[in-house]
């Protein structure tokens, strides 16, 4: 097994941006991190045009075992079936470990294997307790205090004892071989689950695996803040574009950006590149423009006026 693989989950609705990412990992992939890219195996013709030499096209269905046909939970099968293959994926023995990485991720300049591995060959991983996103008040009343909830109960069932709030992840980490192996045989063997159990129980796969790597003690827990920009609402999307922050600011302390296709989809956003205008013109009404002009040109006229009086 090779130490380090990318791990790509996509199906054909997200043909568009996930050609986006594999277009940024042809040019940023430094080390040349073996790719393989999991789809349905009637999708894989849809992206064969797309994945170029470097990237190898696996049938979901090599995991059919641990995949489901019916929804649960409120959430749609391909949704769940995501979600089981980020978390089976070690079973064909491809990788001791794989860097997960969301189809709506651009990279966004080079990257090595050793933002992500310690020189023992042992993983970083994205552990954070998002407290900046405790203390946005949208962020709170629209999704931390139920996120917060399912992440109690992983907790609780996985014996996890602190720090508060618990430190996980969104997205896009390194998964481990045999922390995953360990956990099946610890958590799921003794309870008769099978990983969708684990998802009927709380549906974040990347929070099982950060608190059982926490718990279990199989690796040392190497913690790191995120390798990926995500942009997780629009009204944090429209903050950055208020900001004079700009890509390059960006690129300094993270490897890519994630503008969360549940809202990036249907606004039809540009891809990283685009310029702030690009992506504000996918926000703002026309008439929002005009609005947005005269409030300038008062501001301009009313600092002049203030600068001749004195």
């Amino acid at each position: 097994m090779t130490d380090l693989v990318i791990l790509i989950k996509s199906y054909r609705g997200d043909l568009e941006i996930a050609h986006r990412l594999l277009d940024s990992l042809t040019r940023y992939n430094s080390d040349s991190i073996p790719t393989y890219l999991v789809v349905p195996q009637s999708d894989i013709d849809s992206f064969r045009s797309i994945a170029g030499n470097s990237v190898e096209i696996l049938a979901e269905e090599q995991l059919q075992e641990h995949l489901v046909s019916e929804p649960f939970g409120g959430m749609t099968t391909g949704y769940i079936n995501q979600q089981l293959v980020k978390l089976s994926f070690w079973e064909l023995g491809l990788a001791d470990n794989y860097l997960v990485l969301d189809s709506d991720v651009e990279m966004i300049r080079p990257f090595a294997k050793s933002e992500f591995l310690a020189s023992d060959g042992h993983p970083y991983s994205v552990l954070t307790q998002d407290k900046d996103m405790l203390a946005d008040p949208q962020y709170y009343n629209d999704q931390w205090r139920t996120r917060e909830a399912w992440i109690n109960t992983i907790a609780t069932e996985l014996g996890y004892s602190g720090p508060w709030p618990v430190r996980t992840c969104h997205a896009n980490t390194v998964f481990n071989s045999e922390v995953l192996q360990d956990m099946k045989e610890k958590v799921l063997a003794p309870r008769r689950w099978a990983y969708s159990d684990l998802l009927k129980t709380a549906p974040y796969e990347f929070s099982w695996y950060n608190i059982w790597l926490q718990v279990s003690g199989v690796i040392p827990v190497r913690p790191c803040e995120p390798w990926i920009k995500t942009f997780h609402s629009e009204s944090e999307h429209l903050a950055f574009l208020a900001s004079p922050a700009t890509l390059d600011d960006v690129k300094r302390a993270y490897s890519g950006i994630s503008v969360q296709s549940n809202f990036a989809r249907y606004k039809d956003l540009p891809p990283t590149s685009a310029t702030k205008e690009e992506f504000l013109g996918k926000y703002l009404s026309y008439s929002e423009y005009v609005r947005l002009g005269l409030a300038k040109a008062r501001d301009t006229w009313t600092r002049r006026s203030r600068r001749s009086s004195r």
